[in-house]
């Protein structure tokens, strides 16, 4: 009786902790909100506003504009891409378009197809004047069948893919994509356990000091604030939509795209074998005859490795 009872106390305690929790957090999320300040053009799409970076200027009115992708549960891709982009903005014009629901972009209640993301992505360059011309696409992880769609569905856009340790289709395929765990990492934003430990929590999973090195007080506390209120609401309703947007790619057969696919080989998709990540990928780089080029960094390779990245980015862009 006793043990039923100590054990009824720690779960009241457990409750009562977690319900404290999410009242102060949810309180302290909108009061942050409302301190974010997107250092780029903020625009309406679909009933949203959406976050896209823009840097550097075009060589000549005909030059390829230089489009970041986000992937998947990056709280602030202005921060994690910046050591990348700020290398290539000297030479070329640059855009970051964060996704609904990452960054300063906000949540939404649209449905998260590939069709439509792609769809909001251009929307969103075509509000901010940069429609109408050719890309150069730089996807991050699960945005690389964002990339492969686009490019197979309008390729008079798409001049070229520099992926970013960018997914596969057939890498996504092979995965086992557990609902369970989505549904749980969204309670768990909700209720604020990541604001427990901040923005440290990210260096458990991946290296923040490449990133961290060279920002300012201000950005710093921008990133804290961009953390802390992330709900992840959209990253529930985007993955599961990754099979799907697989599916859709490789019935499209071989893409005839010049590309360049970097890899870390420190990263494995949610329920992929040890080793399918770049299994697939060297099977994608083989069947389409692109260059699978290994940087020894970990999955956020654009923030640790940028130097290599951006040598390479030059050299390919000469040779279009």
């Amino acid at each position: 009786m006793l043990i039923l009872l100590i054990i009824a106390g720690v779960i009241a305690v457990v409750v009562l902790f977690l319900a404290v929790l999410t009242v102060v957090h949810q309180t302290r999320s909108s009061s942050e909100y409302e301190r974010l300040e997107a250092p780029g053009e903020v625009v309406e799409v679909a009933g949203h506003k959406m976050h896209v970076y823009l840097e550097g200027e075009h060589a000549n009115e005909n030059a390829p504009l230089l489009v970041f992708l986000v992937g998947s549960s990056d709280p602030f891709p202005v921060f994690t891409f910046r050591p990348l982009y700020s290398k290539l903005s000297k030479t070329h014009r640059i855009a970051l378009v964060e996704r609904p629901g990452f960054g300063y972009s906000e949540e939404t209640d649209q449905p998260r197809d590939v069709d439509r993301i792609l769809s909001e992505t251009r929307t969103a360059l075509s509000l901010v004047g940069e429609g109408d011309r050719q890309y150069i696409l730089l996807p991050h992880s699960a945005a690389g069948l964002e990339a492969l769609y686009w490019a197979h569905r309008y390729p008079d856009e798409i001049a070229g893919i520099l992926g970013l340790d960018m997914a596969v289709p057939q890498a996504v395929s092979a995965s086992k994509i557990n609902p369970f765990v989505l549904k749980l990492v969204k309670l768990l934003a909700f209720i604020g356990v990541h604001r427990l430990s901040g923005v440290a929590m990210m260096n458990g999973i991946v290296d923040l000091s490449a990133i961290e090195k060279d920002l300012s007080v201000h950005d710093k506390e921008q990133m804290k604030l961009l953390f802390n209120t992330t709900m992840y609401k959209n990253v529930d309703k985007e993955t599961p939509e990754y099979l799907k947007a697989a599916q859709l790619i490789e019935e499209q057969g071989i893409l005839n795209k010049p590309m360049i696919l970097f890899y870390s080989g420190k990263f494995e998709m949610m329920g992929s074998k040890p080793g399918s990540w770049l299994k697939h990928k060297k099977q994608f780089a083989l069947e389409h005859n692109v260059p699978l080029i290994h940087i020894d960094a970990g999955h956020l390779l654009m923030s640790e490795k940028p130097e290599l990245i951006a040598q390479q980015a030059y050299d390919f862009m000469a040779a279009l």
